[in-house]
């Protein structure tokens, strides 16, 4: 589509030609683009040394017994919930 001004897009585009019977192929024109403006493609950089968190010296974590707590009292949710529905 071509623009009405080039120097002032606000103003719109030329409305390109529609054709008169909708069941007919609509030829489109293609345009190759030139090979001069072609993005060439950049080759990766070599990969740099990875540096290493600090040690913090604690070697154990609380996700571990957290976990288990967890575990345990839902098992203790889930026996006490059959026990009830046992004596109903």
């Amino acid at each position: 589509m071509k623009p009405v001004d080039p120097n002032d897009p606000t103003k719109g585009y030329e409305v390109p030609n529609v054709p008169n019977n909708p069941t007919a192929d609509t030829p489109i024109n293609y345009v190759p683009v030139p090979k001069s403006t072609l993005v060439q493609p950049v080759a990766p950089k070599a990969p740099t040394k990875v540096k290493r968190l600090a040690n913090t010296g604690t070697t154990e974590t609380n996700t571990g017994l957290a976990g288990l707590g967890m575990a345990i009292f839902g098992g203790l949710l889930a026996a006490a919930r059959r026990r009830k529905n046992n004596e109903d």
